[in-house]
């Protein structure tokens, strides 16, 4: 379809024996569909970070697969096919739409562009309220972004 864009990630194990390794893939092969839902415009990057714990959640450095594509409306589809192991998983999105590579936050902390987490919870998103679990072949996860 014309409003959505597809984009496969091949996973890699972070290889610097002298950094802790982010990612260990497991032999189960196993395709992850993010639907991000409500992009308001296509300005800059929507951009996606997948988690597999709570330590490294809300750590964009600890992320294990993080993706951005040029934003289009209404509706993005990110395709994430490796080796993910059955487990308990987390993602957040951001809407970048001024491009900047970063997420803009009022003095508040408050963000000013559009943010969503796995589970869509209402509030701060948490390891708690934003994790689901990974079983089989696929997983489909929907993900509304909520804008100020």
């Amino acid at each position: 379809m014309k409003y959505k864009i597809i984009m496969i990630i091949a996973l890699l194990v972070y290889g610097c024996s002298s950094a802790e390794k982010v990612f260990e893939p497991k032999n189960l092969e196993t395709e992850l569909q993010i639907v991000v839902k409500g992009v308001r415009s296509e300005g800059g990057n929507v951009n996606v970070a997948v988690y597999d714990s709570k330590d490294r959640f809300l750590k964009a450095e600890k992320a294990i697969i993080i993706a951005y594509r040029k934003a289009y409306t209404p509706d993005m589809v990110f395709i994430v096919k490796g080796k993910l192991a059955p487990a308990r998983y987390a993602i957040l999105v951001f809407h970048d739409e001024n491009g900047n590579g970063a997420l803009d936050t009022f003095k508040s902390g408050v963000p000013k562009e559009g943010v969503g987490a796995s589970n869509n919870p209402k509030g701060f998103p948490t390891w708690e309220t934003s994790n689901f679990l990974v079983l089989g072949k696929s997983k489909k996860v929907e993900i509304q972004i909520a804008y100020p």
